[in-house]
């Protein structure tokens, strides 16, 4: 980013929350956290089974097939195959898994609302829920599709 070329001043001001305030941020953040923690360990044991799945590790085996088969068109671009792999087909596949096993964004936020409204009801709001669940999908999906690092629980305090 650019330095700004107009004078910019930062103010910072110390907050002086009285105690129950205190109290408030304090169980607002630990039900935060709950929730991230239960979202994120439900969004992991579903990418488990989808994974240990039969159609998924096929669906795979068929995946590498198809980048096997791109490598050797790319070489050779004269070559005819008789039985050529699409890649629609595969990422196909793929969607219809993860809608069977509620691996996405919506399903794992949906998840969440109702485990907020079961637990949390007064205590965080909607919004809050929906950034929690938006949080861990980013996580998760870096970690299942760029092969990131496993996403962290978030620890008391």
């Amino acid at each position: 980013m650019a330095k700004s070329t107009t004078p910019s001043f930062i103010h910072e001001l110390k907050l002086s929350p009285k105690n129950y305030q205190k109290d408030i941020i304090e169980i607002s953040l630990n039900v935060g956290r709950q929730l991230y923690n239960n979202g994120l360990g439900e969004l992991l044991k579903r990418r488990k089974l989808m994974i240990n799945s039969k159609l998924y590790k096929k669906n795979n085996k068929l995946y590498k097939e198809f980048k096997e088969q791109e490598k050797l068109l790319e070489k050779t671009p004269k070559l005819k195959l008789t039985n050529k792999i699409k890649k629609t087909d595969i990422t196909k596949v793929y969607n219809q898994l993860s809608k069977d096993f509620g691996f996405s964004e919506y399903s794992i936020q949906s998840y969440l609302t109702k485990q907020k409204n079961i637990q949390f009801k007064k205590l965080i709001g909607g919004d809050e829920t929906q950034k929690v669940a938006s949080r861990i999908w980013k996580s998760v999906s870096d970690f299942h599709f760029n092969n990131e690092g496993k996403p962290k629980f978030k620890r008391y305090g």
